[in-house]
Formats: structure tokens, sequence, C-alpha cells
């Protein structure tokens, strides 16, 4: 018997990229960060400068994190990019 073509239980390509100890360390360097300076501002643009990983990486990873949403970092100043 053929198998379907579509396998529904991989994760999609982009949740591949990165390994998941590295988004579990994403997520917690950035709300690590947020502890240490008490605020969000610059937050994901400095965690993805360490981890040499762009910073919509970063924004979605701990986005997609669940249970600890109301707590992140989603946007940041142009001031924050340069």
């Amino acid at each position: 018997m053929m198998e379907s073509m579509t396998d529904t239980t991989r994760p999609h390509p982009s949740q591949r990229r990165y390994p998941p100890e590295l988004r579990e360390s994403t997520v917690r360097l950035v709300h690590e960060r947020i502890a240490e300076t008490g605020g969000r501002q610059g937050v994901v643009t400095r965690v993805a400068r360490q981890l040499g990983v762009t910073i919509d990486s970063v924004r979605q990873t701990v986005t997609q994190c669940p249970g600890r949403t109301a707590t992140l970092p989603l946007t940041e100043t142009s001031r924050d990019l340069a």
C-alpha cells in the first residue's frame, strides 16, 4: 500500500532550520534580558546579534513559545535596529 505524499507530522520547513535547543535558549535569553534590564526595548535585537540569527527569527521564536506571550518584546524602535 502506498503512503500519503504529505506527512502532517513533520514540522514546517522554517521550524526545522534551527534546532529545538537553540529555540529554547533564545526564549530563555530574551526573558532573562527583560528581567535583568527591567525593560523590553532592544532585547530582541541584542539577543539576535548575540546568537547570530535574524531579529525576525528571534521575535517569531519567542512569540510562538506557549505560555509566555504576555511578556514578549514584539516591537522595537528604529533606534534599536541601528
